[in-house]
């Protein structure tokens, strides 16, 4: 999980991509990996998986997650409480 005030102009989705890529995130085999990006200043979250981890976390449950438990918190000026809540119980 990435939590950063700002990224100047880069759409949040190429930076996610971009960081993914850059630390090589998950198993090199399984290409499974998960990166969560939080922008403060836009109020984003994006999610960027690998294609290994596709099936079990497919971009759709990605979508629910951000929007029902991280971006309320995000438009509120939380940066914590979606944190908190990208795993709901």
């Amino acid at each position: 999980m990435v939590l950063t005030r700002s990224i100047g102009e880069e759409v949040p989705k190429t930076a996610a991509t971009t960081l993914f890529n850059r630390w090589k995130i998950g198993d090199r085999e399984k290409n499974n990996g998960l990166l969560m990006l939080l922008v403060d200043d836009q109020h984003r979250v994006e999610f960027e998986t690998g294609y290994g981890l596709e099936a079990d976390v497919p971009d759709v449950v990605c979508f629910r997650i951000q929007q029902r438990y991280m971006v309320p918190y995000l438009r509120e000026g939380s940066t914590t409480r979606p944190c908190a809540r990208a795993w709901p119980p």
